[in-house]
């Protein structure tokens, strides 16, 4: 089989052959945050990339997107409560007379 710029090792199988065939003519992408080698379909457009596509794989995608929305949610909790803390500390509280 000819694969244009690939060029497989004579002694592969017809299997091994066909599987690579498979994968070049599919189109697959390593993910480079589960490792994993997936289908094209499973990466999200990214003009600036030099292959189009995302680095990350949607599912991996989906994960960081999860974690990033949970971290700035808890930046601005905490932030709100630094707040809430400043202005009760600019107010003079009344002091308790014994």
């Amino acid at each position: 089989m000819k694969y244009g710029a690939f060029n497989p090792p004579p002694d592969l199988t017809k299997e091994q052959e066909e599987l690579i065939h498979w994968a070049i003519s599919s189109g697959v992408k390593k993910c480079s945050r589960c490792g994993l080698t997936l289908p094209t379909a499973l990466f999200s457009v990214d003009r600036n990339a030099a292959t189009g596509l995302q680095g990350y794989c949607r599912i991996c995608n989906r994960e960081n997107m999860l974690r990033w929305t949970e971290r700035k949610e808890l930046e601005r909790q905490r932030a709100m409560i630094d707040v809430a803390l400043e202005r009760l500390e600019r107010q003079e509280l009344p002091r308790e007379t014994a």
